[in-house]
């Protein structure tokens, strides 16, 4: 059934906020750490990297370097998998929060005024969309539609590009943060319990 737990497991980090699937493992933040953790599917901690900042909150990548959001500096940063910095691109006049990629084009979520953005790789603006309500607190690209989690209503969302509404899940035992989808289920942070939980699509 959609939305049921299927194992979880403790967070590498307190206060886990994001979450990104490079096909094999997960990469999960915590944003009081400042740390990117690579962590297998059973929750083993391969390794982490540190970007001197304790918060980080978004993480995707596009398809070689990560992006990882600043929220406190309003920057997103392209790393290297070692946490050298290879780009920071400043996005004025909004909070980022989360960020996925689409195979062309980047997405970041806002807490400001709870659009979606989605911007070049230089930073720059090419279009936004706004759901009905709340910010994407964690947001993922399935190949297809953009997957949201929002934490006013406890949802995970299913949208396209153009912002219709494809399919809704409620979660109630825990608050969410970041979202990642591995192909067949989702990858959720728990903010309240610190766990990170595999849930059926």
């Amino acid at each position: 059934m959609a939305g049921e737990v299927v194992k979880s497991f403790a967070a590498p980090g307190p206060d886990p906020t994001a979450i990104f699937f490079d096909g094999h493992n997960l990469w999960i933040t915590s944003v009081q750490t400042g740390l990117v953790y690579h962590v297998t599917r059973n929750g083993k901690v391969l390794n982490s990297f540190v970007l001197g900042t304790g918060y980080i909150y978004g993480v995707t990548s596009d398809g070689k370097d990560f992006w990882i959001v600043d929220n406190y500096d309003a920057v997103l940063r392209k790393t290297n998998r070692k946490g050298y910095v290879i780009r920071a691109c400043a996005v004025p006049d909004v909070q980022p929060i989360s960020i996925t990629f689409d195979g062309m084009r980047l997405w970041h979520g806002d807490t400001n005024n709870d659009w979606i953005y989605m911007i070049s790789q230089d930073g720059v603006n090419i279009k936004r969309i706004r759901p009905q309500a709340g910010y994407a607190i964690g947001l993922d690209f399935d190949g297809k539609d953009l997957i949201r989690t929002e934490q006013v209503a406890q949802t995970i969302e299913v949208r396209n590009r153009e912002k219709l509404l494809i399919s809704s899940v409620v979660i109630e035992w825990d608050v969410l943060n970041g979202v990642a989808f591995d192909g067949q289920y989702f990858w959720i942070c728990g903010e309240a319990l610190d766990l990170i939980y595999q849930v059926r699509r």
